[in-house]
């Protein structure tokens, strides 16, 4: 339209076609502003060029305005992105001011610990150290404090989890804070000592009183009817410490026995009722066999003594001796366990081994009115009066018979 007009009216140009596009208050900023004297090439594009004058922090935060600053408003309106810089901002400090921890307007060399800043509130006066964040959150340093005994060297459990911080931590004092049971539960041990200072070996953190004890983890594990049996029934007066492990000194007074037996309880009774004990004869030195294993225990232990019973068979049952002491008192050579009455004798085993005839002859036609001591071995003993030679032949019958059979 003119040339000229053109030249005093320049503000139709459009910059997003340029180098450097204009945002925020720069959008109607004369042009003037920044092409001083009507001169545009060689203008330059980095804020302090043209707000060097504007820089309140006299150089001290170096050049880079944009990390902090907008072309939205130079002044006031400035909103930092702390998430982009080394430190950032969470709970409370999102919302608090600049110059609470910039003071001066200074951002260079701010400290990022919390001691720093926060000194003249630590009410522990340094006794917890400069390590605020052990215990402190950024969402409140007074009242919301939350610490995370976890990270601790003492893990919180059972009832410690609720309970007040000053009920440990004494005058809010928490360094050198004991983390062993006595030293906190001292006023409450109702065994004055007796038991030692190792409270976790009976009680746990869920509650102080009506400790649970587990008895699988100390030196005498409980068995059968020791594990319902009421403590103060072997911790008499609430005494642990010494209590004896071995049966004799609880059961000294239910012994029938009279100690006639001994004080090895174990080798006849079991934890699970002491009354009706049953004895392991296999692991005795004479183990049961036969009857013997359905015998009632005083057929052989008369009177309830065990001690000094004898093993032999003709102690218990030289009544029962139909041969009157006559076959001698072995009776074992002979009789078995199954059953005393209907003995089976191995003859084989004897000096006259049974053949033919013999094996199926009945026992009263050699051994005469139940004598076996002596019964003869020669043929002409038994079989005279069956002797058609009579004596003609001598006596040596084996000669012609055999055990088969006599006639033929």
């Amino acid at each position: 339209t003119s040339w000229k007009e053109l030249s005093n009216n320049i503000t139709n140009i459009d910059h997003s076609k340029t180098s450097y596009t204009l945002t925020g208050a720069h959008v109607s900023a004369t042009c003037a502003s920044c092409h001083v004297g009507g001169v545009y090439k060689g203008t330059p594009a980095d804020c302090y060029s043209c707000h060097k004058t504007d820089d309140t922090h006299k150089g001290s935060q170096g050049t880079d305005c944009a990390s902090c600053h907008s072309t939205s408003s130079w002044k006031g309106t400035t909103k930092i992105d702390h998430s982009k810089t080394s430190y950032t901002l969470t709970g409370a400090h999102v919302s608090a001011t600049c110059a609470s921890c910039h003071v001066g307007d200074v951002y260079k060399g701010t400290p990022a610990d919390c001691y720093s800043c926060h000194k003249t509130d630590d009410t522990h006066k340094g006794s917890q150290g400069t390590d605020c964040a052990s215990c402190h959150t950024t969402s409140s340093w007074k009242g919301t404090t939350k610490i995370d005994h976890s990270r601790t060297s003492y893990i919180l459990t059972g009832a410690h989890t609720s309970v007040a911080c000053d009920t440990c931590h004494v005058s809010g004092v928490y360094k050198g804070t004991p983390i062993d049971c006595y030293s906190c539960h001292r006023a409450a041990d109702k065994h004055n000592g007796a038991n030692g200072n190792d409270c976790v070996s009976c009680h746990n953190t869920v509650t102080w009183a009506g400790a649970t004890i587990d008895h699988s983890r100390t030196a005498y594990p409980l068995t059968g009817a020791h594990t319902s049996a009421a403590c103060s029934s072997c911790h008499i007066g609430g005494v642990y410490k010494g209590t004896p492990t071995s049966c004799y000194s609880c059961h000294k007074s239910n012994d029938k026995h009279n100690g006639a037996n001994g004080t090895d309880c174990a080798s006849c009774h079991t934890t699970a009722t002491w009354v009706s004990a049953t004895i392991d004869h296999s692991k005795t030195a004479y183990p049961l066999t036969g009857a013997h294993t359905s015998a009632a225990c005083s057929s052989c232990h008369v009177g309830g003594v065990y001690k000094g019973t004898p093993t032999s068979c003709y102690a218990c049952h030289k009544s029962n001796d139909t041969h009157n002491g006559s076959q001698g008192t072995n009776c074992a050579s002979c009789h078995t366990t199954s059953n005393w009455t209907s003995t089976t004798i191995d003859h084989s085993k004897t000096s006259y081994p049974l053949t033919g005839a013999h094996r199926s002859a009945a026992c009263s036609s050699c051994h005469v009115g139940g004598v076996y001591k002596g019964t003869p071995t020669d043929c002409y003993s038994c079989h005279k009066s069956d002797d058609e030679h009579r004596g003609k032949n001598g006596t040596d019958c084996a000669r012609c018979h055999t055990t088969k059979n006599w006639d033929n």
